[in-house]
């Protein structure tokens, strides 16, 4: 017996440890993690993540969103879901703050490449809500 797949709950992580620069489309609201961040130098706020199709590779991803991308785009953009943005974040954190500083750019859709548009149309169409 075969089960038609509709969601991937176990996505890997995009993140802005190893990158500065991401290109993305963002499926879903931002949503904050029920647990907060324990590191070694402190207890940190939950995370903030959403889903998102990673315009340089076409796959879809749950990214964890910087805090001023987080504001950025709740206060200024609105409604954000369904559009794509090139977000900088800067290598370190700012001077005396637990956070680093973020630039969001809304950009146009690109094409996808022949080989994932029929995968990428169904995974934006399918955008997933509340987890």
């Amino acid at each position: 017996m075969t089960f038609k797949r509709t969601v991937n709950w176990a996505l890997p992580t995009l993140s802005f440890k190893e990158r500065t620069v991401a290109y993305v489309k963002i499926l879903n609201e931002l949503q904050q993690s029920k647990a907060p961040v324990v590191t070694a130098q402190r207890m940190r706020q939950p995370a903030t993540t959403c889903r998102v199709i990673n315009l340089e590779d076409w796959k879809e991803y749950d990214m964890v969103v910087p805090t001023l991308v987080v504001s950025t785009l709740r206060d200024k953009v609105r409604d954000y879901v369904g559009k794509c943005f090139e977000i900088h974040v800067s290598a370190e954190m700012r001077e005396g703050k637990s956070y680093k500083d973020a630039e969001v750019y809304e950009i146009e859709q690109p094409k996808a490449p022949a080989q994932v548009q029929g995968e990428v149309k169904d995974t934006a169409t399918k955008a997933v809500g509340k987890r």
